[in-house]
Order: structure tokens, then C-alpha cells, then sequence
């Protein structure tokens, strides 16, 4: 039972207690709580020492519990942005497949290519039939279509990452097929 600070000491006092040892309950210079101990003698250096330790133990399980529960709300939160990522997704995956809209990546810098499953399909092309570099994108736009296609990502600047253009591309058949793309440029820092 939970007792106040003044019936605490008259119970103590009923009791014969004679002794008073408080310590500080400390986890990283913060206070987290007190243990005190009363005696019906004068507490000894030794008894002193044993209720230093138990309370440096029990502060550690002060600490111990409280990042733990920390730890418990970062993975239930983390598993709510996962299933609201997952969902996104699918939500995205929907849409894009819905507009017929395939997606695809240039990394510059190693000049890869990557292509979703939609964007092979809008090529004409089978995921072998494309060697991935951004010469092999441009191999497919149509020869008079091909200045318009590549000055619509050369002028992409930090300031102006958009870009979007009209192009024809050639079909390993021969058949010709319009295309509308667009995107967003990303810059490094330097």
C-alpha cells in the first residue's frame, strides 16, 4: 500500500526506526527514483554499500524496462510504415498497370538502365532483348525523334529537374509506336 511522506516517518517512528538511508535511483545523470531503507539501528558502512549496489541494480531495471517499452513503440511503428508502404505500393502497382504506364530508372553515373516489366512491353522488347545502357534506350527512339528525346532530359538542371517528351520508338518488328514520357532528374551534391 501507497503511504505519504508524513505517515511514512510516523510509521517509522512507531516502529522503532531509528535509521534513514536514501539513495538516488540515477540512469545517465537523469533521476529516475529513490531507494530508501529504514533500520531500527544505525545502519553500518557495509549495509550502506549493499543498498548503494541494489540501487544502482535496480535504476539499471529502471532504465532496462524503459527501453524496452521504447523499443516495443519504434517496432510497432515501424510495422505500421511497412504496411503503409506495402499498401503504396499496391496501390501504385494498380495505377500504373490501370494507365499502361511502365517505369524505369538511369543511373548516370554507371549509366544502367533499369526497365519495369510495362516499359519492356511499351518497347516491343523482352526483358533479354534490351542490354540495359542508356546507348541502348536511345538506339530504340525513332532517328528523327532522337535530338528532341535526348535534349528533354540534357536541359534537366537542379532548378528545373522535370522533363517530358513525345517520341517515336522502333519496334524490333519495324512497327513504330508513339511514346509519351517524363520524369524527374536527381543531382548530387557536387
Amino acid at each position: 500500500r501507497r503511504m505519504g511522506t508524513v505517515a511514512l516517518l510516523g510509521q517509522a517512528k512507531r516502529e522503532g526506526m531509528i535509521a534513514f538511508a536514501g539513495y538516488p535511483l540515477v540512469v545517465e545523470e537523469r533521476l529516475v527514483g529513490v531507494v530508501g531503507m529504514f533500520a531500527r539501528r544505525p545502519l553500518d558502512t557495509a549495509t550502506l554499500e549493499v543498498i548503494s549496489t541494489v540501487a544502482g541494480q535496480i535504476a539499471a531495471g529502471i532504465e532496462r524496462d524503459r527501453v524496452v517499452a521504447e523499443r516495443k513503440v519504434a517496432e510497432e511503428s515501424l510495422h505500421r510504415r511497412e504496411e503503409q508502404t506495402r499498401d503504396a505500393i499496391e496501390r501504385l502497382n494498380l495505377a500504373l498497370k490501370a494507365s499502361g504506364t511502365g517505369i524505369w530508372t538511369w543511373d548516370a553515373v554507371n549509366d544502367v538502365v533499369v526497365w519495369d516489366e510495362r516499359t519492356y512491353e511499351l518497347f516491343g522488347l523482352s526483358p533479354g532483348d534490351f542490354g540495359g545502357t542508356f546507348q541502348d534506350y536511345l538506339a530504340l527512339i525513332h532517328p528523327d525523334d532522337l535530338e528532341s528525346a535526348l535534349g528533354a532530359i540534357q536541359r534537366c538542371t537542379p532548378e528545373q529537374p522535370e522533363y517530358s517528351d513525345s517520341s517515336r520508338v522502333i519496334w524490333p518488328d519495324g512497327s513504330i509506336h508513339h511514346i509519351d514520357g517524363g520524369g524527374r532528374a536527381f543531382f548530387e551534391a557536387d
